[in-house]
């Protein structure tokens, strides 16, 4: 099993990033850290999984995953204004973790394949996360010092686990699913390469093709 390790010690750079990967048999790791403009990346993998890292302190930043294959993981760490995390899964599971201390991050997850599950830490206004998967279940871990979060969850497969843990305002979850609970969590191997982009122009794109 390939493990994510945390403690990534990470560069600022002050940039608008355009990172295009379009990945057919290898796992890539992208980072960015944006202090300036938002920045967009744009993950089309048909093999093994993706991972992408976004720590952004300016403008909010949006990432699109569209994942035929095995599952994709976006860490969002935000100081400013809101992140939008699009995850669209044909294949293995997607896991977005969204820590906010700004602005609300709104997270969608549709998932047709395996789980996704959504990790909220928001220290700022609330954010709402909604998820319509198909597959097995969704597990979505809400920790909210500020105003509330909303969580919907739509299942048609097995059922999703929804822990709140509010210190501030309340959360409200509303639970739909039409089968038995249970929890996956997947993690897939592949021999991952790893590309590191620190940009100090506005508007440059990197394209790598493995």
């Amino acid at each position: 099993m390939a493990k994510l390790s945390p403690g990534v010690t990470y560069i600022n750079v002050s940039v608008v990033l355009n990172s295009l990967e379009m990945i057919d048999n290898r796992r890539v790791t992208t980072y960015n850290n944006n202090n300036g403009p938002p920045s967009a990346t744009y993950n089309n993998n048909n093999s093994s999984s993706s991972a992408t890292y976004n720590n952004n302190n300016g403008p909010s930043s949006a990432t699109y995953n569209n994942n035929n294959g095995p599952s994709s993981t976006t860490y969002n760490n935000n100081n400013g204004p809101s992140s939008t995390t699009y995850n669209n899964n044909n294949g293995s599971p997607s896991a977005t973790y969204n820590n906010n201390n700004s602005s609300s991050s709104a997270t969608y997850n549709n998932n047709n394949g395996s789980p996704s599950a959504t990790y909220n830490n928001n220290n700022g206004p609330p954010s709402a996360t909604y998820n319509n998967n198909n597959g097995p279940p969704t597990a979505t871990y809400n920790n909210n010092n500020g105003p509330p979060s909303a969580t919907y969850n739509n299942n048609n497969s097995s059922s999703s686990a929804t822990y709140n843990n509010n210190n501030g305002s309340p959360s409200a979850t509303y639970n739909n699913n039409n089968s038995s609970s249970s929890a996956t969590y997947n993690n897939n191997n592949g021999s991952p390469s790893a590309t590191y982009n620190n940009n100090n122009n506005n508007g440059m794109l990197t394209s790598i093709n493995c």
